[in-house]
């Protein structure tokens, strides 16, 4: 979990990207399980989402200055990629 691994080399085996990815370099992965997302109330599934976005947040010791899930998933990728 977290951080893509050489271990995920072998399943990428034929691919393009196998002969031109660095496999010494790892990157973020952020992931989101939305079965557990209430989409009863428009209200709860901003809560449900800035919940998700909230946990990968704390993985990567990020903080937030965005309110609305769509930017505040737009703010992690761009603070992942610094």
């Amino acid at each position: 979990m977290g951080w893509g691994t050489v271990d995920e080399k072998a399943a990428d085996r034929g691919l393009y990207l196998y002969d031109h990815w660095d496999w010494d370099k790892k990157y973020p992965v952020v992931r989101f399980d939305l079965s557990i997302v209430l989409t009863d109330s428009i209200e709860r599934l901003e809560e449900s989402l800035n919940s998700l976005l909230n946990d990968n947040a704390e993985k990567y010791q990020i903080s937030f200055k965005e309110n609305l899930p769509s930017l505040r998933l737009k703010e992690l990728i761009q603070k992942l990629m610094v």
